[in-house]
């Protein structure tokens, strides 16, 4: 082989080799980035819920709905005590 041949083979080799080291690099970033995605997932998923005042609140609808219905239960017996209109 020539050896302009050679020299023209080396550098195809050698771009060839820089092309596969860039995609490696590259895929290499693309892993380490789903491994932060991935690690975040996985402790949003498996992490304490985060304090809710849900319960509470809940709990006081349902103690003002109790208040309304003893107030209406109150006027319904009162109305009911009442004579009708002549």
């Amino acid at each position: 082989m020539p050896e302009n041949a050679v020299t023209v083979e080396l550098a195809k080799l050698r771009t060839s080799v820089e092309a596969l080291t860039q995609g490696l690099r590259l895929m290499v970033e693309t892993q380490e980035t789903h491994t932060e995605m991935l690690r975040a997932i996985l402790d949003a998923a498996t992490g304490e819920p985060p304090e809710s005042e849900l319960p509470e609140l809940l709990r006081q609808v349902v103690g003002r709905l109790d208040e309304q219905t003893a107030l209406l239960q109150r006027i319904e017996a009162a109305g009911s005590r009442r004579t009708p209109p002549a």
